[in-house]
């Protein structure tokens, strides 16, 4: 064996990373109808402690077709193992969470995924896999160094083989691509593998196979997790499945490639996302369901660096301020700050929410604090708080973010207080958008949500708030 592919099968044995799919239903074209049924299933749960329905919402599928039990007469523990079965699919598309209270919610895509026809599904599916982020913490822990789209990663690969490649190499190369910095020597390693001949490829398969599993420093001896590569093989039907399903990727006599025709599509995706795109280290399944469950939130660095400033994240917001400084991809109001100076915004916003937990009478008398970073469906709401009439308050810092984003997050943060607290009360529900700069901008998007009652203060942690819009404190 060369001496290039004897140093590949080290690497190999001593990097257990892999695209990792959770073996729950296959994902394909001919599976997204059912899929879709079993979602509306749980929706008649919705709100209710899923570990008290798991047999109730198992038999429902079997009554409604979706699933047939093994044994003539299931076990009772049968039933929560086929819901949890079908929990790690709703996972993978975004569709449903378990909160860490165990309530059952549709996610916003979720009800997308419902109302879309048979024929959308595909395209659904597309839509999420863009934003479909591995490792992410519904697939378990993070793996140090890598954070990778599988999805347009496989786009990038196969769009330099308009002749496609060998299925063989999803397992040996493809599968192991930690981040989109692979991407070129996976290309190369790829059209290495092509120029050997077949005994050299058998031979370099067969190494790779005989190397054992470790765990935890020992040999693992499951009977078929035998080796790393075994392992892959056992979850490509999983993993690969979803990434075809969109119809992008075909696989035919043992080769992938690209659809006839869509080349450009796929590589339109791969170079936007290589110029805008950014992964983002989300620190909870809550957090990472909020931003996946939504649809049309770009992995961007926008989106990043308003995570990591939520957060208070200051080292990461500043790797990712100074890669999207020179991709020119900042966000509106972040351009133009030296890097020093966006540190220092991002203390200031840290100070600025310290201090308002504690100060809140300074935007308005008898208002208090109820509690931070407060979990919502579409992700955390900086401050909730209460006023003297005993209305929600939602509360929400600037962030650097454009006027109508930030305004429009507000109003979904306040929709779900308005179910959630106020027992569908829109009345007793108010939005403050608080910056520490007068923007006109957030002023004007402000007063286009006429029919609802939001609020924005200029404030500076010296203790000074003034109400820009409206221009006197709205009475009901």
């Amino acid at each position: 064996m060369k001496p290039y592919w004897k140093d590949f099968v080290d690497h190999y044995a001593n990097d257990s990373f892999y695209w990792f799919q959770p073996k729950g239903a296959v994902v394909s074209p001919s599976s997204l109808a059912g899929i879709r049924q079993k979602v509306r299933v749980l929706k008649r749960f919705e709100g209710r402690r899923w570990h008290k329905v798991q047999r109730a919402y198992a038999t429902a599928l079997s009554r409604a077709g979706l699933f047939r039990p093994k044994r003539a007469r299931p076990q009772s523990h049968d039933f929560p193992a086929i819901a949890r079965m079908n929990k790690k699919v709703f996972d993978s598309l975004g569709v449903a969470y378990i909160t860490e209270q165990s309530i059952v919610q549709i996610t916003e895509a979720g009800r997308d995924f419902l109302r879309s026809g048979l024929a959308e599904l595909p395209r659904f599916v597309h839509d999420q896999l863009c934003r479909y982020e591995f490792p992410n913490p519904s697939v378990g822990t993070m793996s140090e160094g890598a954070g990778v789209f599988p999805y347009l990663m496989l786009l990038g690969v196969l769009a330099h083989f308009p002749r496609g490649i060998p299925s063989a190499c999803y397992e040996l190369f493809i599968s192991r691509i930690r981040s989109h910095a692979d991407l070129p020597d996976t290309v190369d390693r790829i059209n290495r593998y092509l120029r050997l001949a077949k005994s050299e490829r058998a031979e370099l398969e067969r190494r790779l196979a005989s190397i054992p599993v470790l765990a935890g420093g020992r040999l693992r001896l499951a009977s078929r997790r035998t080796s790393l590569l075994n392992t892959i093989r056992l979850n490509k039907p999983y993993m690969l499945s979803l990434l075809k399903t969109p119809g992008l990727v075909v696989e035919s006599a043992n080769r992938l490639s690209l659809a006839e025709g869509r080349h450009w599509e796929a590589e339109r995706l791969v170079q936007e996302h290589l110029r805008l795109g950014c992964y983002i280290h989300f620190a909870t399944e809550e957090d990472w369901v909020a931003f996946y469950g939504q649809p049309g939130r770009p992995a961007s660095f926008e989106e990043a660096l308003l995570y990591y400033r939520r957060r208070g994240d200051v080292e990461r917001s500043t790797v990712v301020f100074r890669t999207a400084k020179t991709r020119r991809a900042l966000p509106g109001d972040l351009e133009g700050l030296a890097e020093e100076e966006f540190r220092e915004l991002h203390v200031l916003e840290k100070t600025l929410e310290d201090f308002l937990e504690f100060n809140l009478e300074f935007l308005e008398p008898g208002l208090r604090f109820v509690e931070r970073q407060y979990p919502t469906s579409t992700g955390p709401l900086d401050i909730l708080a209460r006023d003297a009439r005993k209305r929600w308050v939602v509360i929400e810092l600037k962030r650097g973010r454009a006027a109508d984003r930030v305004i429009g997050q507000l109003l979904r943060y306040r929709a779900f207080i308005v179910a959630e607290r106020a027992k569908g009360s829109e009345r007793r529900v108010r939005g403050f958008v608080v910056a520490p700069q007068p923007d006109h901008r957030l002023v004007e998007a402000a007063r286009g949500a006429r029919l609802v009652p939001l609020e924005v203060f200029q404030f500076t942690v010296k203790g000074q708030a003034r109400r820009l819009y409206p221009s006197r404190a709205r009475v009901r």
